[in-house]
Protein backbone atom coordinates (compact mmCIF):
# COMPACT_ATOMS: atom_id res chain seq x y z
CA UNK A 1 0.00 0.00 0.00
CA UNK A 2 0.87 3.30 -0.60
CA UNK A 3 0.06 6.83 0.19
CA UNK A 4 1.62 10.45 -0.21
CA UNK A 5 2.88 11.62 2.02
CA UNK A 6 3.50 8.37 3.49
CA UNK A 7 5.15 6.24 1.80
CA UNK A 8 5.24 2.32 0.71
CA UNK A 9 4.75 -0.81 2.83
CA UNK A 10 3.96 -4.37 2.05
CA UNK A 11 2.85 -7.28 3.83
CA UNK A 12 3.26 -10.88 2.33
CA UNK A 13 0.09 -13.03 2.53
CA UNK A 14 0.28 -16.88 2.81
CA UNK A 15 -2.13 -19.54 3.11
CA UNK A 16 -3.09 -23.73 2.52
CA UNK A 17 -5.50 -25.10 0.37
CA UNK A 18 -7.17 -28.07 1.78
CA UNK A 19 -8.76 -31.08 0.06
CA UNK A 20 -11.78 -32.55 0.75
CA UNK A 21 -9.90 -35.41 3.06
CA UNK A 22 -8.05 -33.09 4.65
CA UNK A 23 -11.21 -31.26 6.03
CA UNK A 24 -12.68 -34.19 7.16
CA UNK A 25 -16.53 -35.33 7.33
CA UNK A 26 -19.06 -35.88 9.61
CA UNK A 27 -22.45 -37.61 9.51
CA UNK A 28 -25.63 -36.82 12.56
CA UNK A 29 -28.13 -39.02 12.35
CA UNK A 30 -31.27 -39.03 14.53
CA UNK A 31 -32.71 -42.39 16.73
CA UNK A 32 -35.90 -41.68 15.81
CA UNK A 33 -37.44 -39.14 13.13
CA UNK A 34 -38.86 -36.88 15.86
CA UNK A 35 -39.90 -36.24 18.55
CA UNK A 36 -43.57 -37.63 18.54
CA UNK A 37 -46.39 -35.93 20.27
CA UNK A 38 -45.84 -34.00 23.64
CA UNK A 39 -47.84 -33.06 26.17
CA UNK A 40 -47.38 -29.47 27.28
CA UNK A 41 -45.69 -30.04 30.62
CA UNK A 42 -43.78 -33.19 29.77
CA UNK A 43 -40.98 -33.48 27.23
CA UNK A 44 -38.91 -36.18 25.26
CA UNK A 45 -35.36 -36.61 24.36
CA UNK A 46 -34.02 -38.10 21.44
CA UNK A 47 -30.52 -39.20 20.85
CA UNK A 48 -28.96 -38.38 17.56
CA UNK A 49 -25.56 -40.19 16.30
CA UNK A 50 -22.28 -38.47 15.39
CA UNK A 51 -20.21 -40.71 12.81
CA UNK A 52 -17.05 -39.76 11.77
CA UNK A 53 -17.07 -40.90 7.99
CA UNK A 54 -14.22 -39.45 6.78
CA UNK A 55 -10.57 -40.56 7.06
CA UNK A 56 -8.99 -38.20 9.21
CA UNK A 57 -9.69 -37.57 12.70
CA UNK A 58 -11.91 -35.13 14.33
CA UNK A 59 -11.57 -32.93 17.29
CA UNK A 60 -13.96 -31.85 19.67
CA UNK A 61 -17.00 -31.13 18.37
CA UNK A 62 -19.58 -27.95 18.88
CA UNK A 63 -23.50 -28.46 18.54
CA UNK A 64 -25.64 -25.64 18.45
CA UNK A 65 -29.43 -25.58 18.40
CA UNK A 66 -30.39 -22.66 15.70
CA UNK A 67 -34.31 -21.66 16.28
CA UNK A 68 -36.39 -22.46 18.82
CA UNK A 69 -33.72 -22.93 21.64
CA UNK A 70 -36.32 -22.45 24.70
CA UNK A 71 -38.15 -25.74 23.59
CA UNK A 72 -35.44 -27.93 21.89
CA UNK A 73 -32.12 -28.34 24.62
CA UNK A 74 -28.66 -30.14 23.98
CA UNK A 75 -28.87 -32.24 27.26
CA UNK A 76 -26.02 -34.43 26.89
CA UNK A 77 -23.07 -34.41 24.79
CA UNK A 78 -20.98 -38.03 25.17
CA UNK A 79 -18.73 -36.97 22.22
CA UNK A 80 -14.62 -37.05 22.85
CA UNK A 81 -11.97 -34.67 22.41
CA UNK A 82 -11.21 -36.72 19.55
CA UNK A 83 -13.43 -38.81 17.12
CA UNK A 84 -11.19 -41.49 15.34
CA UNK A 85 -12.18 -42.26 11.55
CA UNK A 86 -15.11 -44.37 11.58
CA UNK A 87 -15.83 -44.25 15.43
CA UNK A 88 -19.43 -43.03 16.44
CA UNK A 89 -20.66 -41.00 19.74
CA UNK A 90 -24.16 -39.85 20.78
CA UNK A 91 -25.56 -36.33 21.57
CA UNK A 92 -29.10 -36.11 23.45
CA UNK A 93 -31.61 -33.34 22.89
CA UNK A 94 -34.95 -32.86 25.24
CA UNK A 95 -38.42 -31.19 23.82
CA UNK A 96 -40.49 -29.51 26.16
CA UNK A 97 -43.17 -27.65 24.62
CA UNK A 98 -44.34 -24.29 25.72
CA UNK A 99 -46.62 -23.84 22.49
CA UNK A 100 -49.67 -26.57 21.11
CA UNK A 101 -48.66 -27.19 17.49
CA UNK A 102 -45.57 -28.27 15.33
CA UNK A 103 -41.96 -26.93 16.86
CA UNK A 104 -39.38 -27.09 15.35
CA UNK A 105 -35.52 -26.22 15.47
CA UNK A 106 -32.00 -26.97 13.59
CA UNK A 107 -29.14 -28.96 15.19
CA UNK A 108 -25.80 -28.30 13.74
CA UNK A 109 -21.80 -29.22 14.46
CA UNK A 110 -18.47 -28.41 13.70
CA UNK A 111 -15.76 -30.64 14.30
CA UNK A 112 -12.02 -29.64 13.23
CA UNK A 113 -10.52 -29.43 11.04
CA UNK A 114 -13.84 -28.50 8.93
CA UNK A 115 -16.38 -31.14 9.21
CA UNK A 116 -20.06 -29.72 9.43
CA UNK A 117 -23.46 -31.60 9.65
CA UNK A 118 -26.81 -30.69 10.52
CA UNK A 119 -30.23 -32.25 11.28
CA UNK A 120 -33.65 -30.83 11.38
CA UNK A 121 -35.39 -30.93 15.14
CA UNK A 122 -39.08 -31.35 15.08
CA UNK A 123 -42.04 -32.71 17.37
CA UNK A 124 -45.80 -31.92 17.64
CA UNK A 125 -47.09 -30.38 21.44
CA UNK A 126 -50.28 -31.47 22.15
CA UNK A 127 -52.56 -30.09 25.27
CA UNK A 128 -51.45 -30.86 28.36
CA UNK A 129 -53.16 -32.85 31.39
CA UNK A 130 -55.85 -30.57 32.62
CA UNK A 131 -57.50 -31.08 36.29
CA UNK A 132 -61.48 -29.69 36.70
CA UNK A 133 -62.94 -29.51 39.84
CA UNK A 134 -66.97 -29.53 40.36
CA UNK A 135 -68.87 -28.05 42.00
CA UNK A 136 -66.40 -25.04 41.13
CA UNK A 137 -68.55 -23.76 44.83
CA UNK A 138 -70.75 -24.40 47.42
CA UNK A 139 -72.32 -23.06 50.21
CA UNK A 140 -72.01 -24.96 53.78
CA UNK A 141 -75.13 -22.97 55.17
CA UNK A 142 -75.15 -21.98 58.98
CA UNK A 143 -73.29 -23.83 62.04
CA UNK A 144 -72.97 -22.94 65.59
CA UNK A 145 -69.27 -21.99 67.04
CA UNK A 146 -67.76 -24.74 68.48
CA UNK A 147 -71.00 -26.86 68.21
CA UNK A 148 -71.10 -30.38 70.05
CA UNK A 149 -73.84 -31.17 68.10
CA UNK A 150 -73.41 -34.47 65.61
CA UNK A 151 -71.58 -33.13 62.50
CA UNK A 152 -73.46 -32.53 59.51
CA UNK A 153 -72.80 -34.58 56.67
CA UNK A 154 -69.84 -33.36 53.90
CA UNK A 155 -70.36 -31.49 50.84
CA UNK A 156 -68.46 -33.55 47.74
CA UNK A 157 -66.41 -32.58 45.24
CA UNK A 158 -64.76 -34.47 41.74
CA UNK A 159 -61.66 -33.58 40.29
CA UNK A 160 -61.32 -34.90 36.59
CA UNK A 161 -58.77 -34.92 33.67
CA UNK A 162 -59.36 -33.42 30.43
CA UNK A 163 -56.08 -34.30 29.02
CA UNK A 164 -53.26 -36.81 29.30
CA UNK A 165 -52.30 -38.15 32.91
CA UNK A 166 -51.75 -36.02 35.55
CA UNK A 167 -48.91 -35.86 37.86
CA UNK A 168 -49.90 -36.96 41.42
CA UNK A 169 -52.64 -35.00 42.64
CA UNK A 170 -51.65 -32.60 45.92
CA UNK A 171 -55.31 -31.20 47.83
CA UNK A 172 -55.22 -28.15 50.58
CA UNK A 173 -57.75 -26.24 52.06
CA UNK A 174 -56.43 -22.51 52.07
CA UNK A 175 -57.86 -19.04 52.54
CA UNK A 176 -59.07 -16.77 55.58
CA UNK A 177 -60.97 -19.19 56.79
CA UNK A 178 -59.42 -22.53 55.85
CA UNK A 179 -59.70 -23.78 59.98
CA UNK A 180 -63.52 -23.66 59.55
CA UNK A 181 -63.55 -25.84 56.78
CA UNK A 182 -61.98 -29.64 57.41
CA UNK A 183 -60.88 -32.37 54.86
CA UNK A 184 -62.95 -35.76 56.00
CA UNK A 185 -62.30 -37.99 53.15
CA UNK A 186 -59.34 -37.41 50.27
CA UNK A 187 -59.22 -39.84 47.61
CA UNK A 188 -57.54 -37.85 45.49
CA UNK A 189 -54.08 -37.33 47.39
CA UNK A 190 -51.12 -38.28 45.14
CA UNK A 191 -53.53 -39.86 42.73
CA UNK A 192 -52.44 -39.90 39.29
CA UNK A 193 -55.68 -39.53 36.40
CA UNK A 194 -55.23 -40.73 33.33
CA UNK A 195 -57.37 -39.65 30.21
CA UNK A 196 -60.78 -40.56 30.51
CA UNK A 197 -60.92 -42.44 33.95
CA UNK A 198 -63.48 -41.41 36.79
CA UNK A 199 -62.22 -38.76 38.61
CA UNK A 200 -61.23 -38.89 42.44
CA UNK A 201 -63.61 -37.53 45.03
CA UNK A 202 -62.90 -34.93 48.17
CA UNK A 203 -65.26 -34.18 51.25
CA UNK A 204 -65.50 -31.33 53.66
CA UNK A 205 -67.27 -30.58 56.09
CA UNK A 206 -67.93 -27.04 57.68
CA UNK A 207 -67.45 -26.98 61.19
CA UNK A 208 -66.53 -23.17 62.51
CA UNK A 209 -63.89 -22.69 65.54
CA UNK A 210 -62.93 -19.18 65.30
CA UNK A 211 -65.69 -17.15 65.31
CA UNK A 212 -68.90 -15.92 64.54
CA UNK A 213 -69.94 -14.20 60.47
CA UNK A 214 -69.79 -15.25 56.93
CA UNK A 215 -66.81 -17.62 56.49
CA UNK A 216 -65.06 -18.34 53.67
CA UNK A 217 -62.26 -20.60 51.68
CA UNK A 218 -61.21 -22.60 48.76
CA UNK A 219 -60.15 -26.27 48.11
CA UNK A 220 -57.24 -25.79 46.00
CA UNK A 221 -56.08 -29.04 43.77
CA UNK A 222 -53.22 -28.98 41.89
CA UNK A 223 -50.76 -31.33 39.85
CA UNK A 224 -47.88 -31.47 37.50
CA UNK A 225 -48.67 -31.65 34.77
CA UNK A 226 -52.53 -30.96 35.39
CA UNK A 227 -52.58 -27.13 36.62
CA UNK A 228 -53.84 -25.68 39.56
CA UNK A 229 -57.85 -25.67 40.29
CA UNK A 230 -59.88 -23.96 43.28
CA UNK A 231 -63.42 -24.54 44.65
CA UNK A 232 -64.63 -21.43 46.45
CA UNK A 233 -66.16 -23.10 50.26
CA UNK A 234 -68.30 -20.62 52.03
CA UNK A 235 -70.41 -21.10 55.41
CA UNK A 236 -72.25 -19.22 57.92
CA UNK A 237 -70.92 -18.98 61.84
CA UNK A 238 -73.76 -18.64 64.10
Amino acid sequence: MTASPGGFAKADLTATALTASTLGSVSLMAASPDFGSVAIGDSSSNYFLVTNTGTTDLGKIAPTISGNTSEFVLTDNNCPDMIPAGAVCALTVKFTPTVIGRRSANLQLFAPPGAFANAPLSGTATSGAQIRISPTSRSFGSRQVNSTATFPTPQTFTVSNTGPTTGPITVVVEGPDMADFQIVQNFCQNVTLVQGQAGCTISVRFNPVTSRGAKIADIGVSATPGGVVRATITGNAL
